[in-house]
């Protein structure tokens, strides 16, 4: 199966493809005019954090958002592709908000 993907969901959808085990080019010279999808709204926004318990603290004290999720992963050839480095672990969790989701990585260093 070959895959090519253009527009503005290329990485989400790249990502998804890992576990499918498919042949994908992107296009680099891709715009969001050249999707046939229209963005519809945010399933979540990732951040990369220095310290993961005061970062979920500081949401769950200020927002009231729930924790929804929460794991450390290491040792995973598939984290390792993912992320293009070797060995790679990190502690993930998420926080539901009313219309989307907060995931927040701290990477092991």
């Amino acid at each position: 199966m070959k895959i090519t993907i253009t527009g503005a969901s290329a990485v989400a959808c790249a990502l998804l493809a890992l576990n499918a085990r498919a042949d994908i080019e992107i296009d680099p010279d891709a715009t969001i005019h050249d999707s046939p999808t229209t963005l519809m709204g945010v399933n979540h926004i990732g951040l990369s954090v220095k310290d993961l318990d005061r970062t979920l603290a500081f949401y769950q004290n200020v927002s009231g958002f729930e924790l929804v999720s929460r794991q450390s992963v290491s040792n995973s050839a598939a984290a390792d592709q993912l992320f293009g480095v070797e060995g790679v672990a990190y502690e993930i969790a998420v926080l539901e908000a009313p219309n989307m989701l907060f995931e927040f990585i701290e990477f092991e260093h």
